[in-house]
């Protein structure tokens, strides 16, 4: 159990200092762009210029400011005004437009986008250990707790986003405010 606590205090440990950076690259693009430039040896093509439905958006902090070119059904946007309580993105479709500032090289379907805001909580306990882990059969059994992150979810988190913090073998939820 003691090991089960530590486990999960370390993942949303994890989850803060994402969000953190999250945070940082969304209040601070034109560092960012600095940071990019100076980084990144072999940008991928689009990094610098993408091309989108018939917007054409050139620098990365035109692109923060987009507004985004991505389709929102309304029904779409009725489950977002149902599941989002965040006041700074009331909108589904700049949600979006903030996400895709941040990662330009990223293509989003909208109702993954949806489900992934939908999830109260990042990651969900598995059975039983994937087999990808280099674990005895003595270590998999041995009472660990393995969980599968949904990545999609850290990415639609933006600032003032609660984000529960399940700790299962307590039986409580935390809420952390991005």
């Amino acid at each position: 159990m003691k090991q089960k606590t530590v486990l999960l205090c370390c993942l949303a440990a994890g989850l803060v200092i994402i969000s953190i950076g999250q945070y940082y690259v969304a209040k601070n693009p034109r560092k960012n762009e600095v940071l990019n430039q100076e980084f990144i040896k072999h940008p991928p093509p689009s990094s610098h210029s993408i091309q989108t439905n018939d917007q054409h958006v050139t620098s990365f902090t035109q692109k923060a400011k987009a507004v985004s070119v991505y389709e929102v059904a309304e029904h779409h946007e009725a489950i977002y005004q149902n599941i989002s309580r965040n006041e700074d993105y009331p909108i589904l479709k700049e949600r979006i437009a903030e996400m895709q500032a941040r990662r330009p090289e990223k293509n989003y379907q909208v109702d993954d986008v949806v489900s992934a805001i939908k999830d109260s909580a990042a990651w969900t306990e598995l059975e039983e250990a994937p087999d990808v882990m280099p674990l005895t059969d003595e270590e998999k059994t041995d009472g660990r707790v393995f969980v599968a992150f949904n990545a999609l979810k850290i990415e639609t988190l933006m600032p003032g986003d609660e984000l529960d913090l399940p700790f299962l073998e307590t039986g409580e939820d935390l809420v952390m405010i991005i």
